[in-house]
């Protein structure tokens, strides 16, 4: 059991490495915009379970050289601040699951045996699958910079059961205003808040850790 330990102001959240961070003042953004040009603000402004997904005319004009769908946020920046932290609430749809299982697995047929038991315990074969997934999943995000978009974090895929709350730091280049790019493969998102805290701190000494001091069973064992 872990423990973190903040004012009652503040919400405690793991970061995009699963790292113990403190918010608070918490808002909404002050824009946000999809790909297809929607006016997605009211839509990600609270957790209320109407989550975000991508536009279906988006959706239709996918390729392989251009799978991305993006929402670009503007977000309000404290005076003097050099940093805030994006706050998400979100999970992943259906996608990444249908592609492992229906067409990494199912389509080779047979062949996917050799593909789990034999080549993926190679280190070759193993690190390529990695590193492509690395490139194509997850949520990229990124930060205006003299007009180009400088990466500053990723998030991992996360699953398509529960809700995930995170909270990731990005620089205040501008004097009180930051503009965020979150990139992700179209359709492999549901997006329930976007927010942005004013005020963060990290946990160098990480949470309290707690002993568990017994697990049992619905039969008591």
């Amino acid at each position: 059991l872990l423990e973190v330990r903040h004012a009652a102001d503040e919400l405690a959240l793991p970061d995009e490495r699963n790292q113990p961070f403190v918010v608070a003042q918490i808002a909404p953004a002050v824009r946000a915009v999809d790909r297809a040009g929607r006016d997605v603000r009211r839509r990600l402004a609270a957790a209320d379970g109407d989550a975000y997904r991508t536009d279906e005319q988006v959706l239709a004009r996918t390729e392989g050289d251009d799978l991305e769908d993006w929402i670009e946020l503007v977000v309000s920046a404290p005076p003097g601040a050099d940093s805030v932290a994006v706050v998400l609430r979100l999970r992943n749809s259906l996608l990444n699951t249908i592609l492992f299982y229906d067409i990494m697995l199912g389509d080779p047929g047979a062949r996917s045996l050799d593909w789990v038991g034999r080549d993926l315990e190679q280190v070759g074969p193993a690190v390529e699958l990695a590193q492509w997934y690395q490139r194509r999943m997850g949520m990229g995000i990124a930060v205006q910079d003299r007009g180009t978009w400088r990466p500053v974090a990723r998030l991992k895929d996360t699953g398509p059961v529960a809700w995930k709350d995170v909270a990731i730091a990005v620089p205040v280049l501008d004097r009180d205003s930051v503009r965020i790019r979150l990139s992700f493969p179209a359709d492999n998102w549901r997006i329930d808040r976007v927010a942005v805290a004013g005020r963060f701190r990290r946990l160098p000494e990480g949470p309290l850790v707690h002993p568990l001091a017994a697990v049992r069973d619905a039969a008591e064992r």
